[in-house]
């Protein structure tokens, strides 16, 4: 072993080497003295990858801890309240001539901001979930009715944003009219004419495109901002 080291020595100073030679060749004879003295000891070669280790797990746990941050900085608030204006993409009759009319549908009017305005929490366009009730104009001059509950939309994270707001139309009730003038005519004149008993209601027609601005969310959320990555 004393040979070893006094050939690594030697080395290190007669081979025209660099500067770097050089210390690595004295790093192996330190390290040989070393283990003579000290079978156990840790070689400097060994240490200096020790330290890489370490110094590599630090930087792992700081990539982590920025990592996390900015995921959190990531996700904005959508809070309890949020005005959600709705816009309805077909027209709904109450006494439709289709037998099985289709279902109402509607959608996010605008884009939904933060209260900063800078991140888009919902995207104007996203269809919005719809409860309807439709009853129809019916004889005795009852008049129809159309009840629309807004139950959900969809957040750019793919979140289910529950809603809560309605719209309600009721037609003229002509039930007065209906009876006043069967009782008037229908009994004193001739029985035919108790037709007028069959005087219907108000029919309603909500347009498409009309605007339904009482729509708000119904909790708070948490909204992923940047869910493409």
């Amino acid at each position: 072993m004393d040979i070893g080291v006094g050939l690594l020595l030697i080395l290190s100073s007669w081979f025209p080497t660099t500067y770097s030679n050089k210390i690595s060749l004295r790093h192996h004879a330190f390290c040989l003295l070393q283990s003579k003295h000290n079978p156990y000891a840790v070689s400097v070669p060994e240490r200096h990858n020790l330290n890489f280790f370490n110094t590599m797990k630090k930087l792992i746990l700081v990539v982590t801890v920025i990592a996390a941050s900015f995921c959190a900085e990531a996700q904005t608030i959508l809070p309890n309240g949020k005005s959600i204006p709705i816009r309805l993409t077909s027209e709904i009759r109450s006494n439709p001539k289709d037998k099985n009319p289709a279902a109402p549908t509607a959608i996010v009017d605008a884009d939904i901001k933060d209260d900063h305005g800078i991140h888009t929490l919902i995207r104007r366009g996203t269809p919005v979930e719809i409860a309807s009730e439709i009853k129809k104009a019916k004889g005795v001059g009852k008049g129809a009715c159309i009840r629309l509950d807004f139950l959900s939309t969809t957040a750019v994270d793919g979140q289910r944003i529950r809603l809560q707001g309605n719209f309600i139309r009721e037609g003229e009730n002509r039930k007065g009219t209906a009876l006043g003038v069967g009782l008037g005519i229908g009994l004193t004149v001739c029985w035919p004419c108790l037709f007028c008993l069959c005087i219907k209601g108000e029919k309603l027609v909500i347009r498409e495109n009309t605007l339904i601005q009482n729509v708000v969310t119904n909790d708070t959320y948490r909204i992923v901002t940047n869910p493409e990555q």
